[in-house]
Order: C-alpha cells, then sequence, then structure tokens
C-alpha cells in the first residue's frame, strides 16, 4: 500500500521562458542519479506539454558545465541562476530530492532569474511509485500560476519504468539508448516520455543515416571517377578501386556494389600480380548478386571467377558464396517434403480436436503453426502466404498469447519478403512491426536478419 502523499505548495506567478536545472540528488546515493536527470527531463517536458516555453535539457546543462567552478558562482542557486541568464530563461525551476527507503521527497525552488530571489518552494512527499503523481502536483501548480493547464500525459507505469527511461538520457551510444527506452516501453507501453524520446532519437538516426548516405556517394562518386581517369597515375586508381569496392560491400549497399564492379571492370585499371583489382571487383559482383538474392547471376559470375582467378587470394570467400547458394537449391525439395509432412500431421490434429470437441480452444496454435513450419523450412512464398493468413484471421485478438504469436508472424511475413529480394518491402514491415510493438524487431529474431540486409 502506498503511503500517503502529502503535498504543500506555494506559487508565484512565473514568467517565460523556464529552465528546469537537474535535480539535487540529497542523499548522494549513486544508485539514484537516474533521478535527478529524469525529474528534470519529465518535467521539461510536461511544462511543455501545458502550452509553457521551457529552455531545452541541452542547453541548460552545457551553461552549467561551462560554469563550473566560476567566482560568485558557488552555490546550487547562483550557478543555476547564472545558467538561466545564459540561456536566456526569465524563471528557474532549482528541485533537489531525498529518500528515506521507498519514501522520496521532493522539493522545488521557483526562482527569479533576473533578481535571483527564491520566490515560492513546492514541496511534496510520498512513495517513490507514486513519483508521477508527486511531481504533477508540483507542475499543476507551476503551471496554474503561468496561465495554463497541462494536459494529463500518457503513463501508467511506476518506478521501474521510469528509472529505464531516466537513465537513457545521458547515454551516448544511440544504440544502447534505444535499447533503454524500448525497455521501458515493455514496462510500461504508455510511458509517453519513452515514446517522444525514442521518436526524436530515430529521427536523429535517420537523418545521421541520410547524411552519411549522401557523403558516401559523394566519395563514391569520386573514387569511381578518379578509376576511369586515365590520366591518373596506376597507384592512384588501383587505390580508388579498392577503397570503393571494400567499402561499398562493408556498408551493405550491395546494388551499388555490384555497379561499381562492372565499372572497375570495364575501366581496365592496369594491374599485375601484386595489383588485385579485377579479380576484387570480380569477387565483389558475385558476393553483391548474392546478397541481393540473384542467385542465377551470382552462380555464373561465380563460376567465371574461379576459371579466371583459380589461385586468387579471394577465392574462398566467393566458393563460400557459391557453395550457400548451392545448398539451399540443393535443400529446397526436402524442405519442401518437410512443410508438406507437418501440414498433413497438423489436418490430423485438427480432425482429432474437432471430434473431441477442443478444436475452438485450439484455434490460436491450429491457425499459428503453418505460418510456423514455413518460417522452419525457410520457404519464402509460403511464410507470406501461411503467417499473412493467420494475421487476417488473428491478428486483431487481444489475448497475450495472440500478441506473441502476432508478432512473430509480421517478423516472418518480412524476412519471407527478404528471402525473394523484395528488401524495401521488407524494411518496411520491420518498421511497421517495431513502431506498432516497441522491441518486437529483437523479440522475434529479425534484428540478426536484418543485419544482412542490403541497405541501399
Amino acid at each position: 500500500m502506498f503511503s500517503p502523499v502529502l503535498v504543500a505548495l506555494m506559487v508565484s506567478a512565473v514568467q517565460e521562458p523556464i529552465a528546469v536545472a537537474p535535480w539535487r540528488n540529497l542523499n548522494a546515493a549513486p544508485e539514484l542519479e537516474w533521478l535527478s536527470q529524469g525529474a528534470a527531463e519529465t518535467m521539461a517536458t510536461d511544462l511543455r506539454s501545458a502550452g509553457l516555453r521551457v529552455v531545452e535539457r541541452a542547453a541548460i546543462a552545457k551553461a552549467l558545465a561551462s560554469i563550473e567552478g566560476q567566482a560568485g558562482a558557488d552555490s546550487d542557486l547562483a550557478r543555476a541562476v547564472v545558467a538561466g541568464r545564459l540561456v536566456g530563461a526569465k524563471s528557474l525551476v532549482l528541485g533537489s530530492f531525498q529518500t528515506a527507503g521507498r519514501e522520496v521527497r521532493l522539493v522545488a525552488r521557483f526562482v527569479d532569474v533576473e533578481t535571483g530571489v527564491v520566490q515560492e518552494t513546492a514541496k511534496a512527499t510520498g512513495s517513490l511509485d507514486t513519483i508521477f503523481s508527486l511531481q504533477d502536483r508540483i507542475v499543476d501548480a507551476l503551471a496554474a500560476r503561468a496561465g495554463k493547464k497541462p494536459a494529463p500525459p500518457a503513463r501508467k507505469g511506476g518506478a521501474k519504468a521510469y528509472e529505464r527511461f531516466a537513465a537513457s538520457l545521458d547515454v551516448p551510444d544511440d544504440a544502447k539508448r534505444r535499447a533503454m527506452l524500448e525497455d521501458a516501453l515493455r514496462l510500461d507501453p504508455s510511458l509517453s516520455y519513452a515514446v517522444a524520446a525514442l521518436d526524436a532519437l530515430e529521427a536523429r538516426m535517420r537523418e545521421g543515416r541520410t547524411a552519411s548516405a549522401a557523403a558516401f556517394a559523394a566519395r563514391e562518386a569520386e573514387l569511381l571517377a578518379l578509376v576511369e581517369n586515365t590520366a591518373a597515375t596506376k597507384e592512384r586508381r588501383i587505390a580508388a578501386a579498392r577503397a570503393l569496392l571494400d567499402g561499398l560491400e562493408q556498408a551493405r549497399r550491395f546494388t551499388a556494389l555490384v555497379a561499381a564492379a562492372e565499372r572497375v571492370h570495364a575501366a581496365h585499371v592496369p594491374a599485375d600480380l601484386l595489383d588485385d583489382v579485377e579479380e576484387r571487383a570480380s569477387a565483389a559482383r558475385v558476393i553483391g548478386l548474392a546478397r541481393l538474392v540473384r542467385a542465377d547471376a551470382a552462380l555464373q559470375a561465380g563460376e567465371r571467377h574461379l576459371a579466371a582467378f583459380p589461385a586468387g587470394a579471394r577465392r574462398s570467400d566467393v566458393e563460400k558464396v557459391m557453395r550457400g547458394l548451392v545448398e539451399d537449391r540443393r535443400t529446397e525439395q526436402e524442405r519442401r517434403r518437410e512443410f508438406d509432412d507437418e501440414l498433413r500431421e497438423l489436418a490430423r490434429e485438427r480432425a482429432e480436436a474437432e471430434r473431441d470437441g477442443r478444436a475452438a480452444e485450439r484455434r490460436l496454435s491450429f491457425g499459428f503453426k503453418p505460418c510456423i513450419a514455413a518460417k522452419w523450412s525457410r520457404l519464402a512464398d509460403e511464410m507470406i502466404a501461411r503467417c499473412t493468413t493467420f494475421l487476417a484471421e488473428h491478428g486483431n485478438d487481444p489475448s497475450e498469447d495472440a500478441r506473441g504469436h502476432v508478432r512473430s508472424a509480421r517478423a516472418y511475413v518480412a524476412w519471407g519478403h527478404a528471402l525473394r529480394g523484395r528488401f524495401t518491402e521488407a524494411r518496411t514491415l520491420a518498421d511497421e512491426l517495431e513502431r506498432d510493438d516497441p522491441g518486437s524487431v529483437d523479440d522475434s529474431g529479425l534484428r540478426s536478419v536484418i543485419a544482412l540486409w542490403p541497405v541501399d
């Protein structure tokens, strides 16, 4: 049972823009540091939702760092006021918290930045599990004094989801931060702070990928021009060809890799026994075609490569690719027979369940089994067809058991398109799945598959 919440709030007029400083951890307990940034970020978000202009957390943090150790800024209040002035704030929220077991006490001071005078203080005490409601009391009062009314934020979870979100705020690694935000949403899918942070992170990552792709495209054009420039020295043309082919392969830009390999080959870059540009281009074309699921073309290119470079440095790479393609074709009929056997066994089980009157209770299982059987058999068209049928019949089932099956079925449909070389469709479906059910791309195992897909 949560302890009673005791709240005393007295606030005066608020001027915008408002800066919210990181909250001070009076316990100096490292395990509670997440609350310092978390309280500041969530309070700032709620104030923005109420229609107030709030300085970005990164700006106030940068200003505080810039005045560290500065004369005349020898207290939390003095430093915060100076930082507030630097970022153009008119009012400042300076908070602190301390805990005793699961009890937490929040104290917020509202400061006039121009005068540095603390105008009023708000306090809220209660269980750490009710941290949202404690913050809400302070936000509501501050917004009310500014003539605003905050909309209730979407959130149901308690301290666990909040802690995971808050701990992610200062994690510099985008992949780790994304994982932490997804963890927070698994604990509380309604946590609006984590939803907004994940959307912002993904938008920034998309912008970064776009900028990186543009930069590499410019570099690619530059390298190709050098490869085809017969006036350039042999050494420069060879170095450019190597850099181009290696860069495209590492970036998984296999469509561009195949095209570049063909242009390098057509450029007749001078080569001798030490300069393996022609072999690199030939091997790159085989690998690119295979990754694009153009099996016939890849096998033909592989045969030509092995005939042209029987003792080449990349012979083993090409042989490995060709063995994989041949093995996939060799086993397809066997995998098809296994799949058909599973369907016959499933039909027998269904008929038996109908005789026993248990067909209705096993409907979900019977619906999903053809989908999972197609996945294990790696039959792309069957994966798409069977899993799509399951989704049409059970996609709106709200039960927890159905949710896991639906997640997997959606992942297998995306994977099936990728196995057919339709990577644009596959990536669109994977993105939609992750948007609708955060964390599902990892939980379904699709993430490791996506890591092999071309990015162009």
